[in-house]
């Protein structure tokens, strides 16, 4: 069976959901509830050691639903984030079906940056 992992990132957190094909939830966590120690402290929330943490976590969840395919889709543009999580995934038995990255559009009144005339 194949199942989604949506991984995206807030000013302090990284936020990881593991859906069905069809986008039901299974499981949602976050890098402050998975930390066990300085939970406060911002920098630690978004290191590897989170990330980490959150494969660990939802290990259980993905093991419990005869997951084993996944398509990660991503939100963040950080390579070592990704590197980290999908290294975890392989770690535990699971294989990574397909990558998707999605990158929030800006809004109409942002414009792209001036090419510097030569």
């Amino acid at each position: 069976m194949t199942g989604k992992l949506f991984v995206r990132k807030t000013a302090s957190n990284y936020i990881v959901t593991f859906t069905d094909l069809f986008g039901k939830v299974i499981y949602c966590t976050t890098s402050y509830a998975s930390l066990f120690e300085r939970k406060n402290d911002r920098r630690r929330r978004l290191s590897l050691f989170a990330m980490e943490n959150i494969i660990d976590k939802l290990n259980v969840h993905i093991y419990l639903s005869d997951v084993t395919h996944l398509i990660i889709v991503s939100r963040i543009k950080n390579r070592v984030i990704m590197y980290t999580l999908t290294r975890r995934l392989r770690f535990y038995g699971f294989k990574i079906y397909g990558y998707i990255k999605e990158f929030v559009n800006p809004h109409n009144g942002v414009k792209q940056r001036k090419l510097k005339r030569k």
